[in-house]
């Protein structure tokens, strides 16, 4: 992959997050590879929708317990990219199971948080016999 695959990556990206750390001669060599590889590589395929590598994404960084930063960021991702209240909570009652309570709780309170920030809200709801 070349510069076109790295300009390639610098647009997909660009269209899904916002901001990053800048460039320096100590992370050139690591951003460039992200850009060709993760960026252009795989989120610029096609065979799944944004949406769908989102929630994808979503699961995998769930299964890894990976911080909570970086499950912030693909959160943000992922409404740009169409997912909706709905899909975030499916996807987390789907990560308590196979993922593990205290994980998908930490994911659940990062998803709150951001479709919170993006506008939405959630009337309190009394559990069944309480």
């Amino acid at each position: 992959m070349g510069r076109e695959q790295v300009r390639r990556g610098v647009r997909v990206k660009g269209e899904m997050q916002e901001g990053d750390a800048p460039v320096n001669a100590f992370t050139v060599d690591q951003r460039r590879m992200v850009m060709e590889y993760c960026w252009a590589g795989v989120w610029g395929r096609e065979g799944l929708t944004r949406k769908e590598r989102s929630l994808v994404t979503l699961g995998m960084l769930a299964g890894l317990n990976s911080p909570s930063h970086h499950i912030r960021a693909q959160l943000k991702i992922a409404l740009k990219n169409g997912c909706t209240a709905d899909n975030l909570r499916e996807l987390c009652l789907h990560a308590t199971v196979y993922c593990g309570i205290s994980t998908a709780a930490e994911v659940t309170r990062l998803a709150q948080e951001v479709l919170e920030e993006a506008g939405h809200t959630f009337a309190p709801v009394a559990l069944d016999g309480e």
